[in-house]
């Protein structure tokens, strides 16, 4: 007997007969569910799903584009992909929509997929929760874009870097909303400050609108992700462009963020983005792996003894595996009682006056007594 992750518990279901919908006996609703007529498929749909449920929606939306390439027919797995591209996460038997998209999920071409190879049941279960999806995000859309909800509009899809970037700017302080396409619903998409696009080969871009967004004032920053800057559409052309395939393209993309919004603190240390070890350590801080990020910050500080700054970006990273946080724009949410780590205080040591200026930027020290302490 086949089983699946309940997405609304997290419970066990159990599927008899190969079935396409299955009542969770733990939590009693009815659910659509994907084919698991194999046991490499079957584990293959239980760990996509528990990666949506801790919300790695990224992850489990690839490990779905390559079972809908195995099973081109199944229904669930098209809507377990549009779960992903949303960010539904579900509590107590209900949606919670955590992405912000305009374009309406009845319109996303996965969900309109799901529909065609459902059968009665299936459809019946979808459409049902796609109205209710639909109007949570709905409503999310309309309180980013309240008067002041949204400083950033980020158009990325389902693009790696730009989920990514998402994450960093985030954490950056900055309100950010995400977007499919730079032609949708204008009007609310103008209302930014700035917007950054992720270009790939497969962005569409209104050209009208960005002449009006720019007219407005607006900022852009076109972010190049496996396209040359020939490839651009004409009025993203006459903008300064960064590009996914060179090193520290993140941090040219935040410190023309920081220059938009007069925020020095956003930017990146040079250091991080050209040497490989620590952007690996802030890619494992991102995924909630300390330990590994400790390992590798140890071995990068016995590797690079010699190099002060690289040892002080490393010391800074142990802080934050520390204090179990994924960035130093979160130190500043520790009220300064981190300033008697050991790690902290090594860092501080080690790093030029740029590094210690960052960190006291951070942290909200207006004084320079601290810095002659650890000096």
């Amino acid at each position: 007997m086949a089983a699946f992750v309940c997405r609304m518990c997290g419970g066990i279901l159990e599927l008899p007969d190969k079935s396409r919908i299955s009542r969770c006996k733990a939590c009693g609703v009815i659910q659509s569910v994907p084919f698991l007529d194999s046991e490499d498929k079957e584990t293959a749909c239980r760990n996509a799903e528990r990666l949506r449920s801790d919300g790695h929606f990224d992850k489990a939306m690839e490990l779905l584009e390559g079972l809908i390439k195995l099973s081109p027919t199944d229904a669930d797995l098209y809507w377990a992909a549009v779960l992903c591209r949303y960010e539904v996460e579900f509590s107590h038997g209900r949606p919670e929509v955590r992405r912000a998209l305009a374009k309406s999920l009845t319109a996303d071409e996965d969900y309109k997929t799901a529909l065609r190879y459902a059968d009665k049941e299936q459809r019946r279960i979808m459409e049902r929760a796609a109205a209710e999806i639909d109007a949570l995000r709905r409503k999310n859309l309309e309180s980013v874009f309240s008067s002041d909800g949204c400083d950033i509009i980020l158009v990325c899809g389902s693009s790696v870097p730009g989920s990514r970037l998402g994450t960093k700017l985030t954490a950056a302080g900055y309100r950010v909303s995400r977007a499919d396409s730079a032609d949708a619903d204008s009007e609310a998409l103008a209302q930014a400050r700035a917007m950054i696009i992720i270009c790939d080969r497969d962005t569409f871009v209104d050209n009208d609108f960005v002449r009006r967004l720019k007219n407005s004032g607006k900022m852009i920053i076109p972010v190049l992700d496996g396209i040359s800057v020939d490839q651009l559409p004409m009025e993203l052309k006459k903008f300064q462009a960064a590009d996914t395939g060179k090193l520290g393209w993140e941090n040219d993309v935040l410190s023309g963020t920081a220059a938009i919004f007069n925020r020095g603190n956003a930017q990146v240390s040079p250091s991080r983005s050209t040497e490989p070890m620590l952007r690996r350590i802030y890619i494992m801080l991102e995924d909630n792996d300390w330990s590994g990020a400790e390992r590798i910050a140890d071995q990068l500080i016995e590797k690079k003894k010699c190099d002060p700054q690289i040892c002080a970006e490393a010391y800074l990273a142990k802080l934050l595996c520390e204090y179990r946080i994924r960035s130093e724009s979160e130190l500043s949410h520790l009220q300064g009682s981190f300033t008697g780590s050991e790690n902290y205080r090594r860092a501080m040591r080690l790093g030029d006056e740029g590094f210690r200026l960052r960190i006291r930027a951070m942290l909200g020290e207006q004084t320079s007594d601290h810095s002659k302490s650890v000096s």
